[in-house]
């Protein structure tokens, strides 16, 4: 993977993840918004190992997000899950934020991304899922400056140069290095 296609897929995954950009990407991510106008789903190959242990990784931590999450914390910006839609021979991977659940096994949200295949939903539709659906999670700590979850970021940042690791971790409080060693593991 060249360095261009990492910044861009890791632009898109920030873009959608509703974060603040670097100055480096800023411009590119504008004029893609001018084009578009809404946030499309961004496209990755599901089936890659890293993206497996993504998804399982998520799922194995989803209990620790419902708890961070459940209650009134002001600290909290961005709760969000991606989950895995499918319709016909199509599926997406799109993130749903606010979530709720009353019971940890069934969700529902507002979908935050525009499918590009499947046409049974829209961008900000009120969707229900249920818990094996959920291929990430994502919640930014605003007091600690750090951002959780974002495996699947995580897993589309792997070839990408070190210092752009750094960067994320810096600017973010998302530590992909860390992830990536679990994520990347044979």
């Amino acid at each position: 993977m060249t360095l261009d296609q990492a910044l861009t897929r890791v632009t898109a995954a920030l873009v959608l993840a509703c974060l603040p950009l670097t100055a480096a990407h800023a411009q590119n991510a504008a004029k893609k918004e001018t084009q578009s106008q809404q946030t499309v789903a961004v496209d990755f190959n599901a089936d890659a190992p890293e993206m497996k242990r993504a998804f399982q990784e998520a799922q194995r931590t989803l209990d620790q997000f419902l708890k961070a999450t459940s209650g009134d914390n002001p600290n909290l910006d961005n709760v969000g899950v991606r989950v895995r839609f499918k319709f016909g021979p199509h599926t997406e991977y799109l993130w749903v934020m606010p979530v709720g659940t009353a019971d940890g096994q069934k969700f529902s949200g507002q979908l935050n991304d525009m499918p590009r295949n499947i046409k049974n939903i829209t961008l900000a539709q009120e969707v229900k899922f249920n818990r094996p659906d959920i291929v990430d999670w994502m919640y930014m700590d605003t007091k600690a400056k750090m951002l959780h979850g974002h495996y699947t970021t995580c897993a589309l940042m792997k070839g990408a140069p070190e210092a752009d690791l750094v960067e994320m971790k810096q600017r973010y409080g998302l530590d992909c290095v860390s992830k990536l060693k679990t994520l990347t593991k044979k």
